[in-house]
């Protein structure tokens, strides 16, 4: 099984090179239902609606890594960036301060200058 989810997870990642989002998406909800704990599957899927513009998606899915591995930069960044382009500034604000209090980010603390400098 492990093989196959695999070699599903990398066809997943070629389609999304190529710019086939949607296919990419249906092999990684397929295979998040087979290993919903696989964070590399979850974080990859993330990205994917993230590209695609679907940020509510995006959240949903960067949530649930968030909670596998509150550590990964990458994905604690996915979930910043999509509740921001949701206007959800409170609770992406609530991220950083979630992210940073149990590792430093170097982008987050760019973010926050940035968004200091322009408020």
């Amino acid at each position: 099984m492990k093989e196959e989810l695999k070699k599903q997870f990398l066809e997943a990642v070629n389609l999304e090179e190529a710019g086939q989002f949607e296919s990419a998406r249906t092999l990684l909800l397929d295979s998040v239902e087979k290993d919903p704990e696989c964070t590399a599957t979850l974080a990859t899927l993330g990205h994917v609606c993230y590209k695609m513009g679907d940020w509510d998606g995006a959240v949903s899915v960067f949530k649930r890594c968030v909670e596998l591995s509150p550590i990964l930069e990458a994905v604690s960044l996915g979930l910043f960036h999509s509740l921001w382009k949701l206007g959800r500034h409170v609770e992406a604000l609530e991220e950083v301060k979630r992210f940073q209090s149990i590792s430093d980010s170097e982008d987050y603390r760019e973010i926050v200058k940035e968004i200091n400098d322009k408020w």
